[in-house]
């Protein structure tokens, strides 16, 4: 966060009437004061404090001293507040009020030219602390406005609370927020993992049982066929075998049979035709003899038998009736000559093949009936080898895949472990291991300042020890130490802290404002402290140096003297600039 102070306005606010005080690109500025209202106390009193603290109550509501009056007394106009300042991108105008304009007290934020004041002041106040987020009074207190006593000193706190104000400072809780927020992230993803890794688990090992069962199920259908086989004649290859051979002998004997049959048949049926040919045509010739033989008789009376005419020549036809009378039963004798024969004629019973045929043909079936019954239940057999073949190979495939599944969740098990280890690390192990990265970089930090302000070789370091964190110069506390020695400790440690801030938290500030810090030094602590502050203010663009040291001789780009005039009000009455001087000679 790099936050800029430009410009401050102050109606109203303690002594100060109404005045506008540059922040920005200022060098260093000695701010002194004259008291004419009361002279005996020369600059003390006159309001010099007062731009500063109207600095911390327009940014938090407080001053560095408690006071709760705030309000100029003499105007009775109310006071009012407003300050300009950059934090990293964006402006920001924030004004306070307090019964000015006989308003009500009241807070606005104008962020970018944008109001996002709340509707209420409770409010304005909430949206203010967020938009600020690491500018708390502790840090205005301790890092940028150092006041009169150093309230907000380090070694103000107790030893268990110092560890509280690194932490902040140091952005700790913001790293281990940012830590948590990761390991959360990072133990979602393994809750994740260890789901899908558990669901893949349980889908594989459901998947073994499936095949697994597939096979003993096979199995079973298998031996129930062999058993069935067994019981079944002894029924296997073998025995099928020998059967296929009869099979072969039925179908051939079969065949002879069944040629002999029909050669059978067809003498049979030929015999048959014979008989029925020969017995029709002796009942024909039989029917032509007696019409013939009518016929011849009845040339007795010279009348044709046929058209009953009167014939002239009866003789010539009769000599023809007797003749053809005598071809018909010439053929008529041989073909009962012929009907004997035909009839002492003997074949073969048919009816001993057919009863050989049907018996055969009866085994052949039945074996074939066996063989087919056999050849399905082997098929089936070889179908429920394949199955188990398929089965057991899923099963290799997924043990495989049950050993990665394994390995992975080893795997997953040691993240959640770690997860777990951090977790548990964070919030205690972790904590202390940055606050100890914390005292080394200060205690680095401070050796550094105090080559400064100690001569003897000492060094200002903190030692932690447990739960508090001793401030120490040399082997001595720093409640041990003198006045002198305690103000240039808290000084070094003031800076020291900034120095943190910058560093840890990235925060970096264009203001650093000494107010009155110097009591208890004497003029060569007090050179000490400004020669340090000389050689290490290149941080900042506006160092103010309060003082009511009229013999004080700070190098300055500039003085800024503040008036208390006998009513009591204080007014900036002039910037001495060195180049003002310069142009003026």
């Amino acid at each position: 966060m790099n936050v800029h102070f430009r410009t401050l306005n102050i109606k109203g606010f303690m002594s100060l009437v109404d005045e506008t005080i540059d922040l920005e690109n200022l060098g260093v500025v000695l701010v002194k004061g004259i008291n004419n209202y009361d002279p005996l106390f020369k600059s003390n009193g006159s309001g010099k404090s007062a731009i500063f603290d109207s600095i911390l109550w327009v940014l938090t509501g407080y001053t560095s001293r408690g006071s709760k009056n705030i309000i100029n007394r003499n105007l009775n106009t109310g006071t009012c507040v407003t300050l300009t300042i950059n934090i990293d991108n964006d402006e920001y105008v924030i004004e306070r009020t307090d019964g000015y304009l006989d308003k009500k007290k009241s807070v606005t934020i104008i962020k970018n030219g944008e109001d996002i004041s709340g509707s209420t002041l409770t409010k304005s106040k909430e949206v203010l602390e967020s938009q600020l987020g690491f500018i708390t009074y502790d840090v205005l207190t301790s890092i940028i406005i150092l006041s009169q006593g150093l309230p907000s000193r380090l070694s103000s706190l107790r030893p268990s609370d110092r560890k509280s104000r690194l932490e902040y400072l140091s952005n700790t809780d913001g790293i281990l927020e940012e830590i948590k927020n990761k390991m959360s992230l990072a133990h979602s993803d393994i809750i994740t993992k260890s789901s899908s890794i558990n669901t893949e688990r349980t889908k594989t090992s459901t998947s073994i049982s499936a095949n697994q069962s597939t096979i003993e199920s096979c199995n079973r259908k298998i031996n129930e066929i062999n058993d069935y086989n067994e019981r079944n004649s002894g029924l296997n290859q073998e025995t099928v075998d020998s059967y296929n051979s009869q099979i072969d002998q039925y179908k051939t004997s079969l065949e002879v049979m069944r040629d002999k049959y029909s050669k059978i048949l067809k003498l049979e049926s030929e015999l048959s035709n014979n008989k029925f040919r020969v017995t029709n045509r002796i009942s024909e010739l039989g029917r032509k003899i007696r019409d013939l033989t009518s016929q011849y008789l009845s040339l007795s009376s010279n009348i044709c038998p046929m058209c009953k005419s009167v014939l002239d020549s009866p003789d010539e036809l009769k000599t023809h009736l007797s003749n053809e009378i005598l071809t018909y039963k010439k053929e008529y004798v041989s073909l009962n000559e012929e009907l004997k024969s035909l009839e002492s004629r003997t074949v073969p019973d048919s009816s001993n093949y057919t009863k050989l045929i049907n018996e055969y043909s009866d085994k052949l079936n039945e074996l074939t009936r066996i063989i087919d019954e056999y050849n399905r239940m082997q098929s089936s057999v070889s179908s429920y080898e394949t199955t188990k073949k398929e089965c057991e190979d899923k099963i290799k495939d997924l043990n495989k895949q049950l050993l990665r599944i394994e390995s992975e969740s080893k795997e997953i098990d040691k993240e959640l472990e770690i997860y777990n280890f951090f977790n548990s690390a964070v919030s205690r192990k972790f904590r202390n291991f940055l606050l100890d990265g914390v005292i080394s970089y200060l205690n680095t930090r401070l050796s550094y300042y105090s080559k400064y302000l100690f001569s003897n070789g000492q060094s200002v370091y903190l030692e932690n020890n447990g739960n508090n964190i001793d401030i120490k110069l040399g082997e001595s506390y720093f409640e041990d130490l003198s006045g002198g020695e305690g103000r240039r400790v808290d000084i070094i440690l003031q800076l020291a802290q900034r120095d943190l801030s910058r560093t840890e938290s990235g925060f970096s500030c264009n203001l650093l404002v000494l107010d009155e810090i110097l009591d208890y030094l004497d003029s060569d602590g007090i050179i000490s402290v400004l020669q340090m502050l000389e050689k290490e203010s290149s941080s900042v663009d506006t160092l103010m140096i309060v003082t009511h040291r009229d013999e004080l001789d700070v190098p300055n780009d500039s003085e800024l003297i503040v008036i208390k005039d006998q009513n009591q009000l204080s007014r900036v009455s002039r910037w001495c600039l060195w180049v003002d001087i310069i142009l003026l000679n």
